[in-house]
């Protein structure tokens, strides 16, 4: 069961509706000049909606919030969806580092906000917890592992 607020559930409603309406003229801008890649994009948009489509008879939204809630199992989701924060630690020096994934390419996010879109946040949307990714980081690609991921 996962487990969500009112909010958080309201957001992934949103953020999929977003990619729905978007999805063609996301494709067109960033990759303009390259057909292949539009259809590249729009295919794994699809693929990414449907997988969380299908979580949603999993999903219980818990509204409202009571002292007696566990929180600590609120908005924790299965995969890195867009508008999750995802904590990962570099596997070569143990450093955790905490990734917030949006729709905005837009430069005045806020400093750990990623582009989903971004290479760093393409290699590790959809990713599970606990699994092993390779970040491009500064230093090259880095093993990480995701250590959590919450709905923010």
């Amino acid at each position: 069961m996962i487990k969500l607020t009112k909010p958080a559930f309201q957001r992934l409603i949103q953020q999929l509706l977003y990619i729905e309406e978007t999805m063609e003229d996301t494709a067109s801008f960033y990759y303009l000049d390259s057909p292949l890649e539009q259809s590249q994009l729009k295919n794994f948009l699809r693929q990414y909606t449907a997988i969380i489509e299908d979580e949603f008879s999993r999903i219980q939204v818990v509204h409202p919030v009571s002292k007696e809630t566990n929180t600590r199992d609120l908005n924790n989701f299965p995969y890195v969806v867009i508008g999750s924060s995802v904590v990962v630690e570099n596997l070569g020096n143990g450093v955790l580092t905490t990734y917030n994934l949006t729709h905005s390419s837009d430069q005045s996010r806020a400093k750990n906000d990623l582009w989903y879109l971004s290479d760093i946040g393409r290699a590790l949307l959809l990713r599970e917890l606990d699994t092993e990714v390779k970040l491009p980081l500064q230093g090259g690609l880095e093993c990480c592992r995701i250590k959590s991921i919450m709905l923010m």
